[in-house]
């Protein structure tokens, strides 16, 4: 097995847009399966399974609690991490946490 085979690379770009410097589309890509939890070889939409903010898009920080939680990591009690990253904020909307089970080798 290989290294990729038991964890995850990640490549993205803070900005999704140049000059409009939106946060929205952003891509992704990732290499490697997290122990076989998390899906390969696909284009995920997000917004087909995760959980959308007020303005349709899905929040960032439900892929980081997806590859987090794929790569075993827990919260103290034992359970999935749900709320990693942002959680609004003044003049945002207040984004549901959890993970886009798109990603996922077993949804």
């Amino acid at each position: 097995p290989s290294l990729l085979d038991h964890g995850v690379a990640m490549w993205t770009n803070d900005l999704a847009t140049g000059i409009g410097h939106s946060y929205r589309n952003i891509p992704y890509i990732l290499a490697g399966s997290a122990g076989g939890n998390l899906r390969t070889g696909h284009f995920i939409d997000a917004r087909d399974t995760g959980d959308t903010a007020g303005d349709g898009w899905v929040p960032h920080n439900q892929v980081f609690n997806t590859i987090i939680n794929a790569l075993g990591v827990r919260n103290e009690d034992g359970s999935k991490v749900m709320d990693f990253g942002h959680k609004g904020g003044q003049c945002h909307d207040r984004p549901k946490g959890g993970e886009i089970s798109a990603m996922l080798a077993n949804a």
